[in-house]
């Protein structure tokens, strides 16, 4: 007998026995092989059920509510969301600061409890309108936080996306300090910037969605100006979308004279506006080649994720008025929106690259288990000098261990047919 108990060339056996052994051989490949294959059943099991909790959370990722939570958490403002009868949903940390409670001290009170008793029939009015006109609103008035002194604060409110759920919700957004108290109310189209900017939807390409992004920052800065966002160095952007040709015009002459206002604000960090853009001697090679386009002012506004640049929205207009009633403090607020969205969209990239990866994987598993099982059937080794036989092929053949797996696993299911008189 040979050590691993099987018949040996010199071993004298009476008739029979070789056939025996034969036959306990095939019955030790067969169960082998349904051992094998009830392995790869089991994986075929986790891999579904892996993919269906990445779907799950790809889905998740994608919904309308937990998008918009996602990008007013972001934002340095306080922002907080009620329904239509004004008891708060949502609020994000800067809202939670000013009102000095958490949020889940915050969920489901009325937002009026904490506005001032000589203002809640306003507050009241505001969103009633803007509820069932769809319409933004603003109003400044005086809100006292739990624990602190009465301030005045300026809520801008618009009717945000109904999400799944069809449960209506209202956006507030609140600028408090000198931000209220110094001037004027807000325009509201802020605040129905950053409903439509809730409403959109990362499953599009990163060119067409930036392009909804420029339309909705024009409906901001200025109805006139042609609005193009940057993302990436503007020397260099990885992504760089716009709303008219003007905007497309201006964007690669700033690349080919490699300055510029989006430039600076990339930067600098700060707001860069230029109101004779010929006259301006800081970017001469610009204002030279733009000499034939007619623009004569630009609005570059930096998009930071805390300190870190990450790209620059841009307006050019040929009328010298275009921006003059633009707030600053109103296009650096947009601009930290824009920053969430874009934050967001990577978050989602992430996502669905991770999921490519985790399906990669897990089917590249299957395989490999089922040669292995095949290899263990077939030879009679464990699962271990398996793997390293297929290792071993891999590295000889220059080619990946999956794609040996796979290669391998066909050729059982679908071995060559053998010619006739041919052993």
């Amino acid at each position: 007998m040979t050590e691993s108990g099987r018949p040996g060339a010199g071993d004298d056996r009476p008739d029979g026995t070789d056939r025996d052994w034969n036959k306990l051989a095939v019955e030790s490949i067969v169960s082998d092989l349904d051992s094998a294959h009830e392995e790869l059943r089991v994986t075929e099991e986790e891999l579904k059920a892996q993919q269906e909790e990445i779907d799950r959370l790809l889905r998740l990722n994608q919904t309308e509510e937990l998008w918009q939570e996602r990008l007013i958490a972001n934002l340095p403002v306080g922002v907080v969301v009620t329904d239509r009868d004004g008891k708060i949903k949502s609020a994000n940390s800067a809202a939670c600061a000013v009102l000095g409670l958490t949020q889940t001290n915050l969920l489901r009170k009325p937002l009026q409890t904490f506005v001032g008793a000589e203002d809640r029939q306003e507050f009241r009015q505001v969103l009633s309108l803007a509820y069932r006109e769809g319409r933004g609103r603003s109003l400044v008035c005086a809100m006292q936080p739990r624990g602190a002194p009465e301030l005045r604060v300026e809520l801008v409110v618009a009717r945000g996306p109904d999400g799944e759920s069809r449960d209506p919700r209202v956006i507030w957004i609140m600028l408090s300090g000198q931000d209220a108290a110094s001037r004027t109310p807000h325009d509201s189209s802020i605040a129905e910037a950053f409903s439509q900017l809730a409403r959109l939807s990362a499953r599009s390409d990163h060119e067409h969605y930036l392009t909804e992004v420029a339309r909705i920052c024009g409906q901001v800065i200025a109805p006139a100006a042609a609005i193009s966002v940057t993302v990436g160095p503007p020397a260099d952007p990885a992504v760089l979308a716009s709303d008219h040709q003007l905007a497309q015009s201006m964007d690669a002459l700033q690349m080919q004279a490699n300055e510029g206002p989006c430039q600076e604000a990339w930067e600098s960090g700060r707001v860069v506006l230029t109101n004779r853009l010929d006259e301006d001697d800081r970017w001469p090679d610009l204002a030279r080649m733009a000499a034939h386009d007619r623009v004569a002012i630009v609005l570059a506004v930096p998009i930071q994720i805390g300190d870190d640049p990450v790209g620059v929205v841009n307006a050019y207009a040929t009328e010298p008025d275009t921006f003059v009633d633009l707030d600053v403090h109103t296009a650096e607020l947009l601009a930290s929106a824009v920053a969430s969205v874009i934050h967001q969209v990577g978050e989602h990239d992430r996502l669905t690259n991770l999921t490519g990866q985790l399906e990669e994987a897990l089917t590249s598993r299957a395989a490999i288990d089922q040669a292995k099982g095949i290899i263990v059937a077939r030879y009679g080794c464990d699962p271990e000098e398996a793997f390293q036989r297929l290792v071993r092929v891999s590295r000889n053949q220059n080619i990946k261990v999956r794609e040996v797996a796979r290669m391998l696993v066909e050729q059982a299911q679908h071995p060559p047919r053998k010619s006739p008189g041919r052993p």
